[in-house]
């Protein structure tokens, strides 16, 4: 299902070749379990589970617990992620509107994106300074070749995607400042 709750296609079912993948990580809110699933061609899918019985006898049985106790909620759990998602992204619009050193394209669906700010720091120098100065954490974009960007996530309490936002503005603008 997508963000508007409307079922989607998957790309496993519209294309022969289609991967899919999901977790309980980040719409479901349960990234420590560590636990997901992929859906694709059958010589993929066998593939990948010759691999798999070399590396990873099992997942545990706590974890196979708390996944199905997730799972037999997931309608709840879901409506509670797409609330925050749909509230994180409401945030980030407005700051966005306010923020003249910081673009982003929002998804429609989905629970990251990539903020490109406009200014000369590479991503890694921003963040490690950034997170040393304020406490205020981003994945470079570097990790993801996305330089001059920074990996930001919607699923985090709203009060601290808020927060951080705000900071991360007073933080670049004064960092700026001293630069110039």
């Amino acid at each position: 299902r997508g963000m508007n709750n409307t079922l989607c296609d998957s790309i496993s079912d519209m294309y022969e070749l289609g991967i899919a993948t999901a977790s309980l990580s980040k719409v479901y809110s349960f990234a420590g379990l560590r636990l997901g699933w992929i859906k694709g061609p059958k010589q993929l899918i066998d593939e990948i589970n010759f691999r798999r019985d070399y590396t990873i006898i099992s997942t545990g049985p706590w974890n196979d617990y708390l996944a199905t106790v997730v799972l037999q909620h997931k309608d709840l759990i879901l409506d509670r992620s797409r609330h925050i998602i749909l509230e994180n992204k409401k945030i980030l619009k407005e700051w966005l509107e306010k923020e003249d050193l910081v673009e982003c394209v929002i998804p429609e669906d989905g629970t990251v994106c990539f903020l490109h700010y406009l200014f000369d720091m590479p991503s890694k120098e921003l963040c490690e300074k950034l997170q040393n100065d304020t406490g205020v954490f981003f994945v470079p974009g570097k990790a993801f070749n996305k330089e001059y960007h920074l990996r930001f996530g919607f699923t985090s309490d709203s009060k601290v995607i808020k927060e951080g936002l705000e900071t991360f503005s007073s933080w670049i603008h004064s960092h700026i400042t001293e630069a110039e």
